[in-house]
């Protein structure tokens, strides 16, 4: 390690290229070399002490215990791994780096530091080059949650938290927001896993049946550069969207309205059309829009994993996209180019994405509460409009209740957070947590390139969005009249008809993947049963050349499924509980366990990998010939 004595608030051009370098290297993506030039690192000394140990201070207060220093920092890292296989490593403070030489060198697994003191990024990385690999230091909490649930999201991973004790201590509610966040995201983790879990083939079978529109559909892209610099307005179905209603209704052909599903039917009550509705949910849901009479005037952005009767209720015309994490985004980026909208697992940010993505300027939130709003948690219009909400303070639970006996009561457990305006505190549950800290992720990142306003009023408060009032926002910004639904019909009337050659190839392409997968684990199969035969005969010197021929197929296996999210996706939850069967016994016995569930495995490919295909060649084929 390296360190260097340095006066608190001095930046030198030498310093500015240790600061870059460290950037860099640590991957920060949410902070600039400006705003932390700025900074300057005022109030902390970076040194050593009289006796040879690191020292960090900051407004006078030392992060680290003075004496021996590096024996206790190598003992509390040691400590953090210990006896733990660790896929993951999140480290609440970046002190010296200490901490994080040390983890390094007992994990190779990726490591996430959260330093919520700019003043102290700004010291310590201009003037120590801190030499570690895989390491990505993060700043903004709601960031911190986006980087946790995409690594934790992907596969099964085993996360290991730690902090800096003294560190902690000190910047208290910072700790606190640390352990807040990691909580939650490994609640929306599992909330997506389990979502997953009970939908994928529901999802699937959608999208095969929804196979031709993937052609039929004018991706979003038509509408070129025409909302470019014009404001938008992103409707959800909150409880504060009543109050916003008669606003809305002006905001009609002065800004490009769209709609989530569920605020179809208010806006509707109060006479409003939304230029464009957005859909991504599987299930079918076609009560969310029953009694619309102005479907007709409505054009529907499908997800190609929706449920195939939303696109036969009238709507006006649709516009194709895609979501990110799925087979048929893969099919399209690949046939067409086109780039899947980043989702976060709810309709509204797919939304927030696609307004984005037309270059809309502002986009303006309403009805986003991502909270309960005067006791109720959704619009009174809404499907379960008719719900209110009782709070348990000695549980501190949420139930709902209908007032018309609709709906079975539910309870949620929940805690408090700023409001909208910032005077008072609202109710909310983990799941529209995880949703806000997506929207308050994006602006810090991909979205800070423009102007993003909450005029929910009501709810939670989103960090980094301008509050304002949504009479406000069309004084100021909706003063040209921008006939939305006029232009989104002229685009789709211009654009040309997609060849369904590309899509063709492409999705044919997977299902060659899938055959070639199915036939690697018949392979795997049957190995499997003759190895495992041989082992309870007790023909423990013969089976070596089995044991060879089952790891080759096993490979073989494993190749061809790298290549197919279709059948990973149809597979890989029906193998989840294969994983809590635990072995026992002997050495025999445990390799016979071993054994049997890569025959279990390889059982679940062949027969999901026959399930999709006579799910997808039937549509396959139509499209092949025309139909």
């Amino acid at each position: 390690m390296f360190l260097l004595k340095g006066k608190p608030g001095l930046i030198d051009q030498k310093s500015n290229n240790v600061l870059q370098e460290n950037l860099t290297r640590l991957q920060v993506s949410d902070t600039s070399v400006e705003e932390l030039l700025e900074r300057n690192g005022s109030g902390v000394e970076v040194g050593v002490t009289a006796n040879g140990q690191p020292l960090l201070r900051v407004q006078g207060q030392s992060v680290y215990q003075e004496a021996e220093t590096l024996a206790v920092v190598a003992r509390e890292s040691a400590g953090l791994l210990q006896g733990k296989e660790a896929d993951l490593v999140v480290f609440f403070g970046l002190g010296l780096g200490l901490h994080l030489e040390f983890l390094r060198r007992r994990t190779q697994a990726p490591i996430i530091v959260f330093e919520p003191d700019l003043d102290v990024v700004a010291a310590v990385l201009g003037q120590i080059p801190l030499m570690l690999e895989n390491v990505e230091l993060v700043t903004s909490i709601s960031h911190l949650g986006e980087l946790v649930q995409n690594h934790l999201g992907h596969s099964p991973c085993n996360m290991v938290a730690g902090f800096l004790p003294v560190w902690a201590q000190q910047q208290g509610p910072a700790f606190e927001a640390f352990q807040g966040t990691l909580q939650q995201a490994v609640k929306k983790v599992h909330s997506d896993r389990l979502t997953r879990t009970i939908f994928s083939a529901e999802w699937i079978n959608n999208m095969a049946g929804n196979l031709p529109f993937l052609v039929s559909h004018k991706h979003f892209a038509v509408l070129g550069r025409r909302f470019e610099g014009k404001p938008a307005i992103l409707v959800g179905a909150g409880p504060s969207l009543d109050r916003n209603l008669a606003d809305l209704a002006r905001a009609k052909d002065r800004a490009l309205i769209l709609a989530v599903h569920s605020a179809v039917v208010p806006l509707s009550r109060a006479g409003i059309i939304p230029d464009l509705v957005i859909i991504l949910e599987g299930q079918k849901l076609d009560h969310y829009f029953k009694d619309v009479p102005e479907l007709d005037q409505v054009v529907l952005v499908p997800s190609p994993q929706t449920h195939p009767v939303h696109l036969e209720l009238g709507f006006k015309d649709f516009l194709g996209m895609t979501h990110e994490g799925n087979a048929a985004a893969d099919w399209l980026q690949q046939a067409y180019g086109e780039t899947p909208l980043k989702s976060g697992g709810s309709v509204a940010c797919a939304a927030f994405s696609l307004l984005h993505e037309l270059g809309c300027d502002p986009i303006v939130l309403v009805g986003m509460d991502t909270a309960y709003t005067d006791d109720r948690g959704h619009a009174k219009n809404n499907e379960i409009g008719c719900c209110q909400v009782v709070y348990d303070a000695e549980e501190r639970t949420m139930t709902t209740k209908c007032r018309r006996d609709l709906h079975e009561p539910v309870t949620y457990p929940v805690q408090e957070v700023l409001g909208w305006g910032g005077g008072q505190k609202v109710f909310t549950r983990s799941v529209l947590t995880g949703f806000r800290n997506w929207f308050e992720a994006a602006v810090c990142s991909w979205a800070d390139d423009r102007r993003v306003i909450n005029a929910t009023e009501g709810g939670a408060r989103f960090e980094g969005f301008q509050e304002m009032t949504l009479a406000r926002v069309l004084d100021e910004y909706c003063k040209a009249p921008l006939p939305a639904a006029d232009e989104i019909s002229a685009a789709l009337a211009q654009a040309p008809s997609r060849d369904p050659g590309p899509l063709i190839r492409t999705v044919r392409q997977e299902l060659g993947a899938i055959l070639r997968a199915k036939e690697a684990a018949m392979k795997v199969g049957d190995a499997a049963i003759k190895a495992i035969r041989k082992l309870k005969l007790g023909q423990i010197q013969t089976v070596q050349p089995l044991l060879d021929k089952l790891g080759i197929h096993e490979k073989e296996l494993r190749d061809a499924t790298k290549t197919t999210r279709l059948l990973n996706t149809m597979v890989g939850h029906r193998a989840q509980d294969l994983a809590d069967v635990k072995a026992t016994g002997d050495k025999v016995a445990m390799t016979i366990h071993s054994i049997e569930q890569s025959r279990r495995i390889s059982n679940l490919v062949t027969e999901g990998a026959e399930e999709l295909l006579a799910l997808f060649e039937p549509g396959l084929s139509a499209l092949e010939n025309g139909e």
